[in-house]
C-alpha cells in the first residue's frame, strides 16, 4: 500500500509543479481507497493554507435554492472571508455577474 500511496502523491507533487496553480486536479477511483486521506495530506504538506470541500458529506442546505439567492454561499462567504477573494457559482445558463457572485457556465470552469 505504501509504494501506491508513494506513486499518488509523487503524481500530484508533478501536477503541481507542471500545473503551477493553473488547473485543478480530479482524483477519482474506488470508494474507501484512500482518496480523500491522501489529498488531504498532500494539501497540508504543500501548500501554506487550503480549504477542504468534501461534497461526499455536503448536506442539501449547501446546494443553490436558485439562481436569485444563495443563502448558502453566503454563509459559507461569510464564515471564510479572510480566506475568499472572489464568488464563483457554477451553474447551467449564460454567464452572468450579480452584485458579488460571478456566475460561470459549466464550460468556463477551465478558465478558473
Amino acid at each position: 500500500m505504501r509504494i501506491f500511496k508513494r506513486k499518488i502523491y509523487d503524481r500530484m507533487l508533478q501536477w503541481k509543479q507542471e500545473r503551477d496553480g493553473k488547473t485543478a486536479l480530479l482524483v477519482k477511483g474506488a470508494r474507501r481507497v484512500g482518496k480523500s486521506t491522501i489529498v488531504e495530506e498532500f494539501a497540508r504538506q504543500e501548500y501554506d493554507s487550503y480549504l477542504l470541500i468534501d461534497f461526499a458529506r455536503a448536506s442539501e442546505e449547501v446546494k443553490s435554492s436558485g439562481y436569485k439567492t444563495h443563502a448558502s454561499l453566503d454563509a459559507f462567504c461569510q464564515k471564510f472571508s479572510e480566506r475568499i477573494s472572489n464568488r464563483y457559482l457554477i451553474y447551467t445558463k449564460d454567464f452572468k455577474k450579480d452584485e458579488e457572485t460571478t456566475l460561470l457556465p459549466v464550460f468556463m470552469t477551465i478558465f478558473l
